[in-house]
């Protein structure tokens, strides 16, 4: 996109990143705090139980009920609620596991020794900064968004994207102003109570309607999303296999390279769709 938007004569580009974090576009900001709730009053020990009940069941085979649901992918986000059962005890805790890839116990590094030493945990981000008690869950997982996901993804990528070509891009969702604005809304003019697909976003949707049809505004949350799942399985097998390689990785001495086997045949037999991880 940003190739043929350089090609076609532009030099400068308005991107809507931002908008999201401040306003409440991410289906984490509802959901999140709904587990929380359902979960937060269940004794650990209960938790734990339930959480190995689940576990016990590959995803696939949860998957059949999935399909009669229908929910997609239902094993994998089943198995994801179970290792959240068992493993978070509060809502900031919730919101680093919701984005963390490797949430199991088990580190798939090698115990090498690093200088600095890697300081980027949840526990290390929760102890430096102290977000006021009072702050309700869906702030508070803006917030962390707003801290962690969008200046280290988001931007991020949109930046080598775009200046790989030598596209300028401007956030104006970003600006301080804005910001500012969009910090003292109350949480009900972001997310409204209803859980429809109107319910993100409702102070800029309710600004959009002015100038937009609603027709065109009031359209469920769409990513980016690319079917690499099946990518890794199909045609660019070749190619992963090359890069996790166990000697390759042996050598690189980065990664367990029992982990990554591991991970990588569970993921091609279908066992597991361990697409995030790989």
């Amino acid at each position: 996109v940003c190739k043929e938007a350089r090609q076609s004569g532009l030099t400068v580009a308005l991107t809507g990143d931002g908008a999201d974090e401040l306003f409440g576009g991410y289906i984490r900001y509802t959901y999140g705090p709904d587990i929380w709730n359902k979960i937060s009053f269940l004794p650990i020990h209960l938790r734990h139980v339930l959480s190995y009940l689940i576990k016990i069941i590959p995803p696939n085979k949860w998957d059949l009920i999935g399909f009669l649901l229908p929910i997609n992918q239902f094993g994998q986000k089943l198995h994801k609620l179970a290792l959240r059962l068992s493993s978070v005890n509060s809502v900031d805790e919730l919101y680093f596991s919701l984005i963390n890839e490797w949430e199991e116990s088990v580190n798939a590094l090698t115990n090498i020794k690093l200088d600095p030493p890697l300081q980027y945990s949840s526990e290390n981000i929760l102890r430096r900064i102290d977000l006021p008690k009072d702050t309700v869950a869906s702030e508070r997982m803006m917030i962390w968004d707003s801290i962690n996901y969008l200046p280290n993804d988001i931007l991020t990528k949109v930046d080598r994207a775009a200046m790989s070509v030598g596209l300028e891009t401007r956030a104006p969702y970003l600006n301080h102003n804005v910001f500012q604005i969009a910090a003292r809304l109350p949480t009900d003019l972001k997310i409204t109570t209803k859980h429809n697909i109107n319910n993100a976003k409702w102070a800029l949707r309710h600004v959009l309607y002015k100038y937009v049809p609603k027709n065109l505004v009031d359209r469920p949350k769409s990513g980016f999303g690319i079917p690499i799942t099946d990518w890794l399985r199909g045609p660019l097998k070749p190619w992963a296999e090359d890069l996790l390689n166990i000697r390759k990785i042996k050598n690189q001495g980065f990664l367990n390279h029992n982990i990554v086997s591991r991970l990588w045949n569970e993921h091609l037999s279908r066992k597991y769709n361990h697409t995030p991880k790989i």
